[in-house]
């Protein structure tokens, strides 16, 4: 093995310098993203570095690559499913990963079942060694390839592993390996935070990658050390600014227009009033670290929109209607207060993301006034309005006929958008974007607007800019916006739609199943995508958990009745049902976001029910349950290094029960969730004694040495630790 690793570093030394050059890893703000493709793919090099394109790209491996222009390179050919890239730029370098889907093997087993009674179930856990998989098997501590316990080391089961270590972007390493390989040695003791990255493929399988963060280049352990900057570590909460919380009455200025109703006016929410909430220890004590505000730009008076029945017009309540791109609403605050709240969030050790809209503008905004061919046509060649086209005409519909569509595949009009985007991030210490409407933005706005961050302000602030994004769509429409020269990640509507399935209406859990398989396959086992519980344009979790709404009631009428009732709760169920969805978001790969309102479950259809003003008092004792429920979840989440960090897997589902293991180094979480009617019992024999000291339990679980008895419509998260 020492033979194979000397050989391997030689081969790198070798083609990466062939000169006397001294090189160095060029600085990053962010860890690129492994770069997939199918047969053939086209590298934009531009997305590789904080400023300006490598000098050339050269392959490390077998993969053929050749340029294309003065940005792009294609890429084709290769054995393996993973090869390393490295671009040149004057005397530094950075290396890419790239994957070969078409190269991936897709495995699948199918789990034993025991049953022990009528009424019950009783599963081993030593019988249940990899669950449902497919494309990788995300068992890298129990099978195939994983980290030691003590110090920086590969473990290996299986025979012919390929690996390729890198720290950072730099590769380390990439050489077969079986059984243990130290990997210490190779790793630079860089001053504060860096990330250690291990890829492995066999002939069989692809495995689960591997994401270790390092201080001063040694293995984090205690997720103590996980501060907001660690974007894996975040927790991120929703707040509809006008309807979270009023902090200044005097800035309040409703719109007076008789089809202007109560539930779609000014409710007065602001700024300042995000400011207070903070400062109460509301967010910290709920355990949330990234805040998420509405839109803040100016917005228009008066009356627009034309509801139909009941016959309803909106203000501009929501602020997705920019007049102004670079001024605050006033009826949301000043320069000042915004400043205010932004430090206090910071002080408090929570990031902020601010909501910005590039796609469209109000027809009020001076740059539709002094442009006016700066918009895309509002009526398609066969003479109907191209309004609402989400699919057939995603780049170029309109919202609505007073809510222009800005033409931002042309240069200039996307440049321009850009720039009002960086006033935020430069005159106002925001932490990233939660980009509106992504869908139906073209990508060379996102590019261009990423590549400006990175060299505009991230590398003055030594970190990441995070961006994520809204796009419904399949996981190809939603990856496309995602990658290292362009979003950090967008919300995983398709999983949420799968949760709302099962944990509202009961289908079977294989459609969860199948969808985070799905979403790992497509974003990787250490993405960043948005888990959501709701949010402004869907109707809450509750009602439909509850069972007050019905799933088959189609959108119209949900808006109907998001106009004219506000939803009272219905009984426990929905309340059962939202503590399950919370264990398993909570426990999932990515960046849970808990809508506001819903971390006690409010109720509402669809906007504007769905957006009634948030409550901090008079909460029922059901409410309080579901909250300290929540705060738990939260907690257990960001004391781990498991669920920030580990691989997931799937020990065993059936119709209504699912246990999943979480695996970071000497730390594992076992989640169970019962979502029948029956007992469920879950026996950790010959494996719960493998995971070390159980350090923490959350849910009504009851023990009996290893085996766990839970109760119809419950949640048990378990901790071990070695």
């Amino acid at each position: 093995m020492r033979y194979k690793l000397f050989y391997s570093l030689l081969l790198i030394f070798l083609a990466a310098c062939g000169s006397k050059t001294e090189w160095n890893e060029l600085p990053n703000t962010k860890l690129l993203s492994v770069f997939s493709w199918s047969d053939t793919g086209v590298l934009e090099s531009n997305d590789l570095l904080d400023f300006g394109r490598p000098d050339s790209i050269i392959s490390l491996g077998d993969v053929k690559i050749q340029r294309l222009d003065s940005s792009r390179y294609s890429i084709f050919g290769g054995s393996l499913p993973y090869a390393v890239l490295r671009a040149f730029q004057g005397a530094g370098y950075v290396d890419v990963m790239t994957f070969n889907k078409s190269k991936a093997c897709k495995t699948a087993q199918k789990p034993e079942v025991v049953e022990a009674n009528e009424r019950s179930s009783m599963v081993s856990g030593s019988n249940l060694e990899a669950g449902n998989t497919s494309l990788s098997k995300g068992a890298f501590k129990e099978k195939g390839i994983g980290f030691t316990a003590i110090g920086i080391g590969l473990v290996s089961t299986e025979k012919n592993v390929h690996v390729w270590v890198l720290q950072n972007n730099r590769l380390l390493l990439d050489t077969l390996m079986e059984g243990s390989l130290d990997v210490e040695p190779l790793v630079s003791k860089i001053s504060g935070r860096s990330h250690l990255r291990v890829f492995a493929a066999n002939d069989s399988t692809v495995f689960s990658d591997l994401l270790m963060p390092l201080q001063d280049g040694e293995p984090i352990e205690d997720a103590v050390e996980i501060s907001r900057d660690d974007l894996h570590g975040n927790v991120m909460y929703f707040a509809f600014i006008d309807r979270f919380y009023d902090g200044n009455p005097k800035n309040n200025r409703k719109v007076d227009h008789p089809l202007v109703t109560e539930k779609t006016n000014y409710w007065g929410g602001d700024i300042k009033g995000i400011d207070k909430v903070i400062e109460t220890g509301y967010l910290n004590d709920l355990g949330i670290n990234s805040l998420w505000i509405s839109p803040i730009t100016r917005n228009p008076d008066g009356a627009w929109g034309n509801f139909k029945d009941p016959h309803v017009m909106f203000s501009g309540y929501h602020g997705y209607w920019p007049v102004y791109n670079t001024v605050v609403d006033p009826r949301f605050g000043t320069d000042a207060e915004l400043k205010s709240a932004l430090k206090r969030a910071h002080d408090s050790g929570i990031n902020v993301l601010l909501d910005y809209v590039a796609h469209h503008v109000h027809k009020e905004h001076p740059i539709y006034k002094q442009h006016p061919d700066w918009v895309t046509p509002l009526y398609l060649p066969d003479g109907t309005l191209n309004t609402e086209r989400w699919d057939d005409h995603r780049l170029t519909t309109w919202f609505d006929t007073f809510m222009p569509t800005l033409d931002l595949g042309r240069h200039e009009i996307a440049a321009y958008m850009v720039d009002s985007a960086l006033f935020w991030l430069k005159n106002f210490e925001f932490d990233g974007f939660r980009h509106d409407a992504t869908k139906h933005i073209p990508e060379n706005f996102t590019r261009l607007l990423t590549k400006k961050i990175r060299s505009e302000v991230s590398t003055k602030r030594g970190k990441n800019t995070y961006q994520i994004g809204e796009t419904y769509g399949d996981p190809q429409l939603i990856s496309s916006y995602v990658g290292s020269g362009l979003l950090d990640a967008q919300f995983d509507f398709n999983l949420y739609d799968r949760m709302v399935d099962v944990f509202a209406f009961g289908d079977e859990m294989e459609k969860l199943v199948n969808e985070q398989n799905r979403s790992l396959e497509t974003y990787g086992y250490h993405h960043l995508m948005g888990n959501i519980t709701g949010n402004q344009d869907r109707t809450r979790f509750m009602s439909f958990a509850d069972g007050t709404i019905d799933r088959s009631t189609d959108w119209m009428e949900l808006k109907r009745i998001g106009h004219l009732r506000d939803l009272p709760h219905n009984g426990s169920k929905g309340f059962e049902r939202f503590g399950l969805f919370y264990a398993y978001q909570m426990t999932a790969p990515g960046i849970p976001v808990v809508y506001y309102g819903d971390e006690f479950g409010m109720t509402g259809a669809n906007d504007p029910g769905n957006r009634n003003p948030m409550k901090f008092e008079g909460l029922s004792d059901q409410e309080l349950a579901l909250k300290a429920w929540v705060q738990s979840c939260i907690a257990l989440r960001r004391s781990s290094m498991a669920l920030m960090y580990g691989d997931f897997e799937w020990l065993y589902h059936d119709a209504d029960r699912a246990v999943i293991r979480r695996t970071y180094r000497n730390e594992t979480v076992i989640t169970v969730i019962n979502r029948g009617n029956d007992k469920f019992r879950w026996s950790g024999t010959n494996g719960f004694e493998s995971y070390g000291k159980l350090v923490r339990q959350i849910g009504n679980g009851v023990p009996l040495k290893d085996l766990y008895t839970l109760s119809p419509g419950s949640a048990l998260i378990l901790k071990f630790k070695k």
